[in-house]
């Protein structure tokens, strides 16, 4: 059982985690993502994950879960 406030640090943690990877990790991440849901759907994640950076957009959740899914295999 985990609280809301427990769900929302987490993914807070997860968000820096993704916004502090290197450029070879967040190319890594974002071809695996292109392979699981195609060139269309790397495109915007590319262009999101920029927006992130720069605190324009917060992340969306389908995207967000998107990346989660493969984060584990370009970390260390």
């Amino acid at each position: 059982f985990s609280s809301k406030k427990d769900s929302a640090f987490h993914n807070t943690e997860l968000v820096k985690t993704l916004l502090n990877l290197d450029e070879k990790k967040l190319g890594q991440l974002l071809e695996l993502y292109k392979k699981e849901f195609g060139a269309g759907a790397a495109r915007y994640a590319r262009r999101t994950y920029e927006k992130w950076k720069t605190g324009k957009v917060r992340p969306n959740n389908q995207t967000f879960q998107r990346f989660l899914i493969h984060l584990p295999k370009v970390m260390s």
